[in-house]
């Protein structure tokens, strides 16, 4: 598996800075790139035209003799980032921007991460996981086969527009991201923005959700149940 990220004018660029900031220039001394040991930098990591390019192999070794890092699909990365020494900061309000590009087929890339941080060890990171951009990684319910059922109550207060009451992510052709999304728009439950309406009217009243998922039939059923008070 290839994983790769491009990044368009990641420093030197003129972005959009608000009110009250002032704009860090970056040089390319301010960056550096990590790449597995055995290789040259050139094997993983290209910058033409304004775009920096970075890919990785699964088989690939860490980026130094001395690191335990392994090898593998989930955390295996080609890195880019900005000198610690230059930008470090623990107080204050600040500003990113940058363009980025993911590859179809690119999954367990990080696009962007904060250090510092409790009770992870890093204040943010960005990733993507099968082509969903996940703030960190879903946890502890993943699952590729059999059969699945959730059950959750919900409240929309008249007036919200546009929410997601539930996703599944993953899913097979070229329709969805996901497998499910279940959205509230003005007042009616939808599947996704379809026509396809499990409530034309949820505002102001607390409801019973249940989604049965079939993996290997790629079939769902949904159970809508609705109460005059939270139950």
């Amino acid at each position: 598996m290839v994983i790769s990220l491009q990044l368009v004018g990641f420093y030197g660029a003129k972005g959009q800075v608000e009110s009250g900031f002032s704009q860090v220039s970056l040089a390319s001394s301010d960056l550096q790139i990590q790449k597995p040991y055995d290789v040259p930098q050139s094997a993983r990591y290209s910058f033409i035209n304004g775009v920096h390019k970075l890919w990785v192999y699964s088989t690939d070794k860490p980026h130094a003799p001395s690191s335990s890092t392994k090898p593998r699909n989930s955390k295996t990365y080609a890195k880019i980032f900005h000198d610690h020494q230059n930008h470090d900061y623990s107080s204050g309000t600040w500003q990113f921007e940058a363009y980025g590009y993911v590859p179809s087929g690119t999954t367990g890339v990080s696009i962007m991460q904060i250090f510092g941080g409790s009770p992870q060890a890093t204040t943010l990171m960005l990733r993507v996981y099968n082509g969903a951009l996940q703030y960190y990684q879903a946890q502890g319910h993943n699952y590729s086969s059999g059969v699945w059922q959730f059950e959750g109550y919900g409240y929309v207060p008249r007036g919200t527009s546009g929410v997601c009451i539930m996703q599944i992510f993953g899913a097979s052709g070229n329709h969805h991201a996901t497998t499910l999304m279940l959205r509230v728009y003005n007042g009616a439950l939808r599947y996704y923005s379809t026509d396809l309406v499990l409530d034309p009217n949820i505002y102001n009243k607390w409801f019973r959700l249940n989604v049965i998922h079939h993996v290997e039939a790629k079939k769902l059923w949904f159970s809508l149940m609705e109460f005059t008070s939270y139950m």
